[in-house]
């Protein structure tokens, strides 16, 4: 009797740790940027820059901001969708700066600010809004909903905030 109810104990337990390793492992943390845009592409806008940097600290610890240009030559080069997948350091926040371009001038600039850490995929919506268009913001304030407003605070791009030497690293899907 004691041997069946150990070998019944045993059996329990190896089906438990089966059942473990065919849990699905929890998804890493992604940050999903996608641009859009209401103006007319390409004739108001043909390309769009998409800056990225990430910290290792809430206050700013920043990796080297990578960046990269998409060219645009119709409607359905939109949306574009950018990912950002946290290594085990800078994990805090990332920020991405997205530049809407005619002819290489600046038409319209935004930053955005995400918290990173819980699992899954975060997507974050972003367009360049036709309000912007009347609103000119220029290149030193954003612009949202037709509003000029200034960047976050601290600058999440600020030079003095960069790990030197430590490169932050994206994907364009």
């Amino acid at each position: 009797m004691a041997a069946t109810a150990h070998v019944v104990r045993r059996l329990a337990l190896l089906g438990a740790a089966a059942m473990a390793a065919c849990a699905e492992p929890e998804p890493e943390p992604m940050v999903r940027l996608i641009v859009g845009s209401e103006a007319a592409v390409p004739a108001i806008v043909d390309e769009v820059l998409v800056e990225i940097t990430a910290s290792r600290t809430a206050a700013g610890a920043t990796c080297i901001p990578s960046s990269r240009s998409f060219h645009l030559r119709g409607p359905d080069d939109l949306p574009l969708r950018v990912a950002y997948v946290p290594g085990r350091t800078y994990a805090s926040w990332v920020a991405f700066r997205v530049t809407w371009m005619r002819a290489g001038a600046t038409v319209a600039i935004r930053e955005l600010l995400e918290p990173l850490g819980a699992p899954g995929v975060v997507e974050l919506p972003v367009a360049l809004e036709s309000a912007c268009l009347r609103a000119a913001c220029g290149t030193d304030v954003q612009c949202a909903r037709g509003v000029c407003t200034p960047f976050p605070t601290p600058d999440p791009f600020d030079p003095r905030l960069i790990d030197s030497g430590v490169r932050c690293n994206s994907t364009g899907e």
